[in-house]
C-alpha cells in the first residue's frame, strides 16, 4: 500500500444542517474533480452486520464488498462525518481492494463551505429518502430565496441566541431555525445568525440569495461601507464573505425590525426559555 497522509483541505465545525451537529468544511478552495480526502476503513466480519444494524453505527457504516454480501465498513478520518444532502457538492467512491473511500468534489467548493454528499450510494441524482429520521427530506431546489436573520444578546455580552428564516420570494417560509449561542455580544450573535443562515442556504442549493437583517451596522459592514474595528468580528465576517462567494448572486439589505419580527421572535423565545 502507498503511504497515506492526512488531508489538510478540511476541518470539522458546527453544521448549519438541521439536526446534524458537526459537519466537514473546506479549509481552502477545492476544485471540481479534486480528491478531498482518502479515508481508510475498518472492515467488519459478515456475521457482525446483524449486530451493528440495530445500533447507532447503522447511521455511519458503508455497505462493503460484493453486492448482497452484507458486509459493512466503518470509515475513518472524517469519512463518517460528511453530512447528507440531496443537493451535494461532493461524492464518494469505494476502493475495496485498497480498503479506502475517496471523497471527491462534484463542483468547485469555496473555503468555509460545508461539504456534503448524497448517501444514496454517492449518487447526487438519487432523491430516495434515507432511513435516518433526522435527515431533512428532499425538497425542490430554490433558484432564488430570501434569508431573514437576527441575533441578540441580553447583557451584551450575555446569553445570546440567533435565528434565521429561509423563504420563497413570496415570503412563504421554507425553513426556520433558532439556536442558543452561550455568552457573546450582540454583534457576534448577529454575525453568527447570518453565517448559519448562509451555510444552510448553500446546503439547500439556493443560487440567488437576498439577505435581510435589522442590524444596520452589520449590513453596512457586509456591504463594505463600514470598516470592522472589533477584531472578534473579523473571523465571522471572513467566513461569511467566503460562503457568499459560492452564490451566483447575493445581497445584504437592512430592514426595520417590524419586517424581521419572525426571526426576532424566535431569538427572544429561545432566550426566554433559557432564562426560565
Amino acid at each position: 500500500m502507498k503511504k497515506l497522509l492526512p488531508t489538510t483541505k478540511i476541518y470539522l465545525a458546527q453544521s448549519a444542517v438541521k439536526s446534524a451537529g458537526r459537519g466537514v468544511f473546506a479549509k481552502r478552495n477545492i476544485k471540481k474533480g479534486e480528491i478531498i480526502e482518502s479515508c481508510p476503513v475498518i472492515e467488519t466480519p459478515v456475521d457482525d452486520y446483524k449486530k451493528i444494524k440495530d445500533t447507532i453505527l447503522r447511521n455511519y457504516d458503508f455497505i462493503w464488498g460484493p453486492k448482497g454480501h452484507h458486509q459493512i465498513a466503518i470509515c475513518l478520518g472524517f469519512g463518517s462525518l460528511y453530512n447528507h444532502s440531496y443537493e451535494p457538492n461532493a461524492t464518494y467512491s469505494k476502493r475495496i481492494e485498497d480498503k479506502l473511500i475517496d471523497f471527491e468534489a462534484l463542483k468547485d467548493i469555496k473555503a468555509g463551505e460545508e461539504i456534503t454528499v448524497n448517501y444514496n450510494y454517492g449518487d447526487p441524482n438519487d432523491k430516495k429518502e434515507l432511513w435516518i429520521e433526522d435527515i431533512p427530506r428532499p425538497s425542490k431546489v430554490l433558484d432564488e430565496a430570501k434569508l431573514y436573520t437576527d441575533g441578540g444578546s441580553r447583557g451584551n455580552p450575555g446569553p445570546s441566541a440567533g435565528a434565521f428564516l429561509i423563504c420563497k420570494m413570496d415570503d412563504n417560509v421554507v425553513e426556520k431555525s433558532g439556536f442558543y449561542m452561550g455568552i457573546t455580544t450582540n454583534n457576534q450573535a448577529e454575525y453568527q445568525a447570518v453565517l448559519k443562515g448562509l451555510q444552510r442556504s448553500a446546503e439547500l442549493g439556493i443560487r440567488r440569495l437576498n439577505v435581510f437583517m435589522d442590524s444596520e451596522l452589520i449590513t453596512k459592514q457586509l456591504n463594505g461601507l463600514y470598516k470592522i474595528k472589533n477584531k472578534d468580528l473579523m473571523p465571522f465576517h471572513r467566513q461569511i464573505k467566503e460562503i457568499a462567494g459560492s452564490f451566483e448572486e447575493i445581497s445584504f439589505t437592512h430592514v426595520p425590525r417590524a419586517m424581521n419580527k419572525e426571526a426576532d421572535g424566535e431569538v427572544n423565545r429561545i432566550l426566554d426559555e433559557r432564562a426560565s
